[in-house]
C-alpha cells in the first residue's frame, strides 16, 4: 500500500509498504480519510516521534477489509472511526479513565504507524466520501485540461485564476492548486456583471481600453493566492485517473 512515512524530523516520503498483518483479536481497515491534527505538524517538523520512520496519523475511519480470529463485534465492510491511544488495562489509571496516564500505552500515528496510509480505490458511501470524491474528481479533470493547456500554449502558463461564484469554495480551490501544482488565483465573484459593465463603459468612451478595463477590476476587487502544497501526494491519483477517463 502506498503511505507517508516520516523518515525523521522534516523527512516525509511517498513510499510503498507493506500491508499491515491481521493478528488474533484485531481487523484491518480499509482507510478512507485522514485528518491532519494540529499535534502532526510539530510532531513532523520539529519533536519527531518517538522512533522513525513512523507513518503519521491518528484522526482516521474507515471500512473494516477483514477481521481476524477472536473479534465478534465488527464484521468486513462495518464503517468505523478509530480511537488511536491503545491504552494499558492494569494500570490504575485505567480504571478512572485516565488512560494516557497509565504506563505503556501505545498510539497510533506516534509511537506507532497511524492513518497516513491506505490510499486505495474503494467505493464511496458515507455522504462526506461522496462528497470528497466528487471534489477531487474535480480538481484531477481541472489538471487534465490544465496539462493540454500547457501542452499547446506558445507562453509558459503559471497561475490559473477562477472566477465567478464557484470561486469562494475554498476546499476546491486548495484542491486545485495542489493537483495543477499552480497558484490558484480567485476572484472576482461577480465576474459576469463586471465584465458587462467594464463592456458598456468601454463602450461609451468612460475606459480606454479593455487593458484599462483589467486593471480597473484588479484594482476594484482583490484577489487571492492559493498556493499549491504536497503536489506529489496526486502523482499516483492523477496516474490513475487518466487511466479510467481513457478506459485503459
Amino acid at each position: 500500500m502506498e503511505a507517508v512515512v516520516l523518515h525523521g524530523i522534516s523527512e516525509l516520503k511517498y513510499e510503498q509498504v507493506p500491508v499491515p498483518a491481521l493478528r488474533p483479536g484485531t481487523v484491518r481497515v480499509q482507510l478512507g480519510f485522514c485528518g491532519v491534527c494540529g499535534s502532526d505538524i510539530p510532531r513532523t517538523f520539529s519533536k519527531g516521534t518517538y522512533s522513525f520512520p513512523t507513518i503519521c496519523g491518528h484522526e482516521f475511519a474507515g471500512t473494516v477489509a477483514a477481521v481476524a480470529e477472536g473479534v465478534s463485534d465488527y464484521a468486513v465492510g462495518d464503517r468505523v472511526t478509530v480511537f488511536p491511544l491503545l491504552w494499558n488495562d492494569d494500570h490504575p489509571a485505567c480504571e478512572e479513565g485516565e488512560y494516557a496516564q497509565s504506563d505503556g500505552y501505545d498510539y497510533l500515528g506516534s509511537r506507532s504507524d497511524g492513518g497516513f496510509a491506505g490510499w486505495m480505490i474503494i467505493i464511496p458511501q458515507s455522504p462526506a466520501q461522496i462528497i470528497r470524491c466528487i471534489y477531487e474528481s474535480l480538481a484531477l479533470s481541472y489538471s487534465e485540461a490544465w496539462a493540454k493547456l500547457e501542452r499547446f500554449s506558445p507562453v509558459e502558463l503559471t497561475r490559473l485564476n477562477i472566477v465567478g461564484g464557484g470561486c469562494q469554495d475554498a476546499l476546491l480551490n486548495q484542491l486545485t492548486a495542489d493537483a495543477i501544482g499552480k497558484p490558484v488565483w480567485v476572484g472576482p465573484v461577480e465576474a459576469t456583471g463586471v465584465g458587462n459593465i467594464i463592456s458598456q463603459m468601454i463602450s461609451n468612451a468612460e475606459v480606454a481600453s479593455l487593458s484599462a478595463g483589467r486593471q480597473l477590476i484588479a484594482k476594484s476587487f482583490p484577489c487571492e493566492c492559493i498556493d499549491p502544497v504536497d503536489t506529489f501526494l496526486w502523482d499516483d491519483a492523477r496516474s490513475r485517473f487518466r487511466s479510467m477517463v481513457s478506459g485503459h
